[in-house]
């Protein structure tokens, strides 16, 4: 079974391996074949199924819904774990596995959601991605731990978080983690190491972050605010959802950042971002915490030609970046820069091309002082094959900062050159 991940929840989990240089001239060989060396270095370990068996029969059986477990497969980039799931009750059911831990250690992060009416039954499976147990040095499966929740279907609550644990024929084994890398950030059982970066594989620019639960109770960590070389990220950041004392990988995402320059690790100058942590009542562990990553010039900011297009300028600043038509969509990126000592909710609405409505609502919020690139995508009512074929773009502006919650709405056209 072949599956796609999105970035967001897992984004969240996708793992890659160093870029390797070669080098063949006399003095910068020996500095290359050494920097060679240490992106050879990696935290992985080989996954081995070999043999490895599931554990077959009910593991889980209450408020009308039992599940058996069927089978463990390796398909793809995946194994696959199987069961059958039956609704024996007379009414509807929502049920849903939350999480899944591996050897009773490491949190995958993956789990499957699945609706069920009376008397109804289906197959459904958990699909583990390879590289990200490799990544967990998870070298075979012993046992997984699954939580689920039941509703009904109005979404009231008949069981949450209940632990179902399904053994393999290694069951028992207990895969250990030894890892070389940089503590990040550490306070009240939650700590964030810096074990990989990778910048190899197209989809799988960025840092890979060892987050570590020490606390007696589930928590969840959240990090986002990412500003890397003096530019704020959109959508950057990571979350977690940990079982007490588990750990699990998470990618901060550098993907298709070359416009700032960004293309392989050394170009990583300076990095920070925000992290709090909150537990299964939603109480802090911690507030918000700046994490920072210097391995460059702390002061070191990216400089941008950003053009002459201004589309609004007072409390922000927004300019075009950059407008390009491929396969009937629109791309279009701002260049947006927060002017105030305040945080700013930006959003861009109703956008127009050629007359005609565009599908491309984009909203944002920008921290006091911070800039960036901002890409939306356009889908026009008709398929727009060239920038030649442009008359006009308009979208509304909609900006309130947060101190006053004054709203300001103003209607920008874009430049068509």
């Amino acid at each position: 079974m072949k599956r796609l991940l999105s970035l967001l929840l897992v984004v969240a989990m996708l793992f890659g391996v160093c870029a390797m240089f070669t080098a063949c001239d006399g003095s910068s060989a020996s500095s290359e074949k050494e920097e060679e060396k240490e992106e050879k270095k990696s935290n992985r370990v080989k996954l081995s199924m070999k043999g490895v068996t599931l554990e077959e029969g009910v593991v889980y059986e209450d408020n009308g819904i039992i599940l058996t477990a069927k089978s463990i497969e390796l398909e793809d980039d995946y194994v696959e774990v199987y069961f059958d799931l039956e609704n024996t009750s007379d009414e509807y059911r929502n049920i849903s596995c939350t999480n899944s831990v591996i050897n009773g250690l490491s949190s995958s992060g993956y789990g499957f959601y699945q609706s069920l009416y009376g008397g109804e039954s289906c197959e459904v499976s958990l699909g583990l991605y390879i590289p990200a147990l490799e990544l967990l040095q998870v070298k075979t499966i012993g046992h997984i731990d699954l939580y689920l929740d039941i509703s009904d279907e109005y979404y009231n609550s008949l069981a949450t978080h209940e632990k179902v644990t399904v053994n393999t024929s290694e069951k028992g084994f207990v895969h250990t983690q030894k890892y070389d890398g940089k503590v990040l950030f550490e306070k009240k059982g939650v700590r964030v190491t810096l074990i990989e970066t990778s910048f190899k594989k197209e989809e799988e620019h960025g840092m890979y972050l060892l987050v570590e639960n020490e606390n007696n109770k589930n928590i969840t960590v959240s990090a986002n605010q990412v500003i890397l070389n003096g530019w704020w990220l959109p959508y950057g950041g990571f979350y977690a959802d940990l079982q007490a004392n588990t750990n699990t990988v998470v990618l901060l995402d550098l993907y298709n950042l070359e416009h700032l320059g960004v293309k392989k690790e050394k170009d990583i100058q300076n990095i920070t971002f925000g992290i709090w942590a909150y537990d299964d009542e939603y109480d802090d562990i911690f507030d918000v915490e700046t994490v920072s990553y210097v391995p460059g010039d702390k002061d070191f900011v990216k400089e941008l030609d950003i053009g002459e297009d201004v589309l609004y300028e007072e409390a922000i600043d927004v300019v075009l970046y950059k407008l390009s038509a491929d396969s009937g969509q629109l791309m279009v990126q701002l260049y947006i820069k927060n002017n105030t000592d305040d945080y700013c909710s930006i959003s861009f609405e109703n956008w127009t091309v050629n007359g005609y409505s565009a599908y491309g609502s984009a909203s944002l919020s920008l921290p006091e002082n911070a800039q960036c690139i901002y890409t939306i995508y356009l889908s026009p009512e008709f398929k727009v094959d060239s920038l030649e074929e442009l008359d006009s773009i308009k979208t509304n502006l909609n900006l309130t900062c947060y101190s006053t919650y004054e709203t300001i709405v103003e209607t920008l056209t874009l430049p068509l050159g």
